[in-house]
């Protein structure tokens, strides 16, 4: 991005009049963990009119990636956690968020299994590779919850 046209952006952002609005765009910007990140987007979203287009000029983040973020807010509890604790990759937890509830109750199970047999590993986020591995998996065979 040029120079002149971030700090355009940047005197865009002193311009909001809604000091709520200005501080919640300054904690996104601020906060690295996505789960914290979507939290704050979703209250954005429902307490402005502002259109992701828009957004994504006020957060530096591009459209798609700011629909992906608040999409995390579906995820069930559990998931949220191990999204925060990065035993999750964003990507997995990214099309895991798609899901009802039931489902991700299962493959919340799967992947408890998966991270607790990596305890002696070095590696130990889900990533997303195994996300399609237990997608097939599940096409194939029913999971017992």
């Amino acid at each position: 991005m040029k120079k002149e046209t971030r700090e355009h952006l940047i005197q865009h952002i002193r311009e909001i009049n809604d000091p709520t609005i200005l501080s919640e765009i300054k904690l996104f910007n601020q906060t690295d963990c996505v789960i914290g990140r979507a939290a704050i987007l979703k209250n954005i979203k429902e307490t402005s009119d502002y259109t992701y287009e828009e957004l994504s000029t006020e957060l530096f983040e591009n459209k798609r990636q700011l629909i992906r973020i608040i999409k995390l807010n579906n995820l069930i509890g559990e998931l949220k956690v191990l999204t925060q604790k990065r035993l999750i990759s964003k990507v997995a937890a990214y099309e895991i968020s798609s899901f009802s509830k039931e489902k991700q109750k299962e493959y919340y199970q799967l992947i408890q299994r998966s991270v607790s047999q990596k305890k002696n590993s070095k590696r130990k986020t889900f990533k997303y590779t195994e996300y399609l591995a237990l997608k097939e998996l599940d096409n194939n065979v029913s999971i017992q919850v």
